[in-house]
């Protein structure tokens, strides 16, 4: 098995929270997103491979969990890894904690696939990839 990545870390600042004092979901959702890159690009998928190669990552389903809320002012980080790899997909898996108490506030899963842009459909990730994402895969009690 793999060891989870650190793939983002923040605060929660007062325009981030909603109408409760707790910050907003499209702040979760945009620091997850900011994080599930960082996987990718440590599997190989990285910005000029993209561009070059006219490959992305299409993600085709989330699911976010708020276990315990973050308030304006709290420290945040998140860690990640993969916990399955198909022949083009994979699923991803991030843990979002409070820096401060360390307790887990909210987990992020998704599945993407390895897209090509030109016949915009899913495509086979390379054996370099595979190579490279037994590193990041990570089982759901570990972190």
């Amino acid at each position: 098995m793999g060891q989870w990545l650190e793939t983002n870390r923040g605060a929660v600042h007062p325009w981030e929270v909603d109408i409760f004092g707790h910050m907003n979901i499209r702040f979760y959702i945009s620091a997850f997103s900011d994080g599930a890159w960082h996987v990718v690009n440590a599997m190989g998928m990285s910005p000029s491979y993209m561009r070059e190669k006219r490959h992305g990552v299409a993600t085709v389903e989330t699911n976010l969990k708020y276990l315990r809320e973050l308030r304006a002012g709290d420290i945040w980080h998140i860690r990640g890894g993969l916990l399955h790899l198909g022949n083009s997909s994979f699923r991803l898996v991030q843990r979002m904690y409070n820096s401060e108490t360390g307790l887990l506030s909210a987990t992020y899963h998704a599945i993407a696939i390895h897209f090509d842009l030109e016949r915009r459909k899913g495509s086979p990730l390379p054996a370099e990839f595979r190579a490279r994402a037994a590193a990041l895969t990570v089982t759901e009690d570990g972190a």
